[in-house]
């Protein structure tokens, strides 16, 4: 305890005395690389201002005077900052000591509730399958088999019931300490940079929700779907069961990792009722070698072991190098023009801009829609900040997975897959390209629990409602919501508004926002889906000739075989976007007003101007 504290104190007053609040960055002193620029682009393009972006001024009036010095100057000159290193360095500690904790939190777990659990199933499976064979009076051996391995099958059997010691273990021990643990080492070593405070938050983030998974036995890497055959004599079909493992070492890997680790099943084994076992390779999965493999003996189950990805070190590692080079561009050209603008390129017309509270209801509602839906301003700048925080989500967590693959010598899942520019719906939006270690997070500790609770075919069932899938979703995306509030609890605790933006200057509370924003998405995937059935009801009942069809289904499938066929892509995904990008500013307000842009703005390389 006492070298612990040393070492935190050392920590503290060396890698962190540097607090990384002020941009101490000068275009004299650290410009790398200039260039000089005609006035007539740096007025109506690049910086309008054309001021030094460390310029702290603020209002109208600096902002024309610093146009008309851009107008009668004759050279405006552009030069290239470099990050402030020091960023970097605070950085890799943090996740060394995040790795730590996570590394002896992960081993908890697997040892309180994942390995009891495993060895619990194989000698049920075992023997609920010895008695069955004992009743067999024909004795005929199981001799043709063709199942279809899902993570459906062994996850609705597994979860029937979290029992006490798990609860107790995850929601009364762990999950406390991996929410406790970062507040406590934020004020130990006194972060202040929200970039930082960022990195530590990942581990409750995260971590709280692969405890729940390990509570509800939802855990990604043994949900992973596996499809095999197996035949032999008799001419009779059985259900094999399966029950996928993961060992220790694997398992700390994936809880110690920030990020989804790919997964594979690299063995299975066959277990008979006479407890033999039998190790297939995992390719084995034609009929003949699995007939072989088996022979006449009555199967128990099947065992697969899921381990994680060996990573392809030359293909794998120049793709991340290249993902990372793009987005260290792409945000430093986003960062340096946004800043120059308070992150507020189009200006709001005054007429729309701030709903009085003096009006009556209906000019204030008239007036919230005009500025939400139809100002093309206000959905202009909700766009090209997602696209700011997207970027510097990609670019994070790229750096940091690659990190951790060259570590444990694994393959990680791309986190954020261009979801600005290539979403053709909502549930893709937010399922396969928005920060997908929340999404999986949220789908095995959060989804999948209450669909398991909630739908009548699970036989953990306490809520039987043809309407499980909604809930569920509708759920999920409040619990998000909850999350990001605490995020923003944490990181802009005692944080005042930056003064020099549109702000009025306080201090942060909790103000539904991000629940509000969450909340909206839920409703826009649960229309999605009751779009689908409806959809799909129809097509069903053209194919079995009925026209029991309802006109708004009939019209809502034309809508969406059109747009499929005959959209481009892209206003698609304008289309996807303008969903949500009119309440955008529920999510990214808060980041622009506390600053979080401002301090991430030290770590980027970042184009700087002034006129000489």
């Amino acid at each position: 305890m006492i070298l612990t504290t040393m070492i935190v104190e050392w920590l503290k007053h060396t890698i962190f005395a540097n607090k990384l609040i002020l941009d101490d960055r000068t275009f004299e002193h650290d410009a790398v690389v200039t260039v000089t620029i005609p006035d007539i682009l740096v007025k109506l393009v690049l910086f309008p201002s054309g001021s030094d972006s460390s310029d702290e001024s603020d209002g109208s009036n600096s902002a024309v005077s610093a146009a008309a010095a851009a107008a009668t100057s004759t050279t405006t000159i552009c030069g290239l900052l470099l990050p402030n290193f020091v960023f970097y360095y605070q950085f890799v500690v943090i996740l060394i000591l995040q790795t730590i904790f996570n590394f002896i939190l992960g081993s908890f777990i697997y040892t309180m509730i994942i390995e009891p659990r495993q060895k619990q199933k194989q000698q049920q499976q075992q023997q609920q399958q010895y008695q069955h064979h004992n009743r067999d009076d024909d004795g005929i051996a199981q001799t043709a088999a063709s199942v279809v391995l899902s993570s459906s099958s062994s996850s609705s059997s597994s979860s029937s019931s979290s029992s006490s010691w798990d609860l107790l273990v995850g929601l009364g021990v762990a999950l406390p300490l991996v929410i406790v643990q970062p507040l406590y080492m934020i004020r130990t070593l006194d972060i202040q940079n929200i970039g930082l405070l960022m990195v530590f938050l990942a581990t409750p983030i995260v971590n709280s929700l692969r405890i729940l998974e390990a509570i509800f036995d939802y855990v990604q890497p043994t949900t992973v779907s596996v499809t095999t055959s197996a035949s032999a004599v008799g001419g009779a079909t059985a259900s094999i069961p399966v029950i996928i493992t993961i060992q220790y070492w694997d398992y700390v890997k994936y809880f110690s990792c920030p990020f989804a680790v790919k997964f594979e099943n690299t063995e299975d084994s066959v277990i008979t009722t006479d407890g033999t076992t039998t190790t297939i390779a995992a390719t084995t999965t034609t009929t003949a070698n699995k007939t072989s493999t088996m022979g006449t003996h009555s199967t128990s189950y099947i065992r697969y072991r899921a381990t994680p990805k060996r990573m392809t070190k030359h293909g794998y590692i120049t793709n991340r190098v290249v993902l990372i080079s793009r987005d260290f561009i792409i945000l430093s050209l986003l960062l340096s023009v946004l800043k120059e603008y308070n992150y507020e390129v189009f200006t709001l017309p005054t007429t729309t801009k701030t709903p009085r509270m003096d009006m009556d209801y209906h000019d204030w509602l008239v007036t919230i829609i005009k500025q939400l839906f139809f100002s093309w301003q206000h959905i202009l700048n909700n766009f090209l900040v997602a696209c700011l925080l997207s970027t510097a989500l990609s670019q994070s967590s790229l750096c940091i997975s690659l990190l951790y693959s060259i570590c444990w010598d694994c393959e990680v899942y791309q986190m954020v897959r261009n979801p600005m520019f290539s979403s053709t719906s909502i549930s893709e939006f937010w399922g396969q390209r928005w920060n997908m270690v929340v999404h999986n997070g949220l789908k095995h500790g959060i989804y999948k629990p209450i669909r398991s609770y909630t739908t009548s075919t699970s036989n953990t069932a306490i809520i039987n409602t043809k309407y499980s899938k909604y809930i569920a979703a509708f759920v999920t995306f409040l619990v998000s919501g909850l999350i990001h509030e605490y995020v923003n609890l944490v990181i802009f605790h005692n944080k005042e508004s930056s003064s020099h933006h549109q702000y009025p200057s306080s201090s942060y509370q909790f103000q539904w926002k991000q629940i509000l924003f969450f909340g909206w998405n839920g409703i826009l995937i649960i229309l999605e889906y009751w779009i689908f059935n409806q959809t799909n009801n129809n097509d069903n009942n053209n194919t079995n000739g009925k026209n029991t069809s309802s006109l708004f289904a009939v019209v809502l499938d034309r809508i969406v075989q059109f747009t499929q066929r005959y959209l481009p892509s892209l206003v698609v995904t304008a289309c996807v976007l303008y969903l949500a990008l009119p309440i955008a500013h529920l999510f990214t307000e808060s980041y622009i007003q506390y600053g979080f842009f401002d301090d991430i703005y030290i770590a980027e390389p970042v184009i700087m101007c002034r006129v000489s």
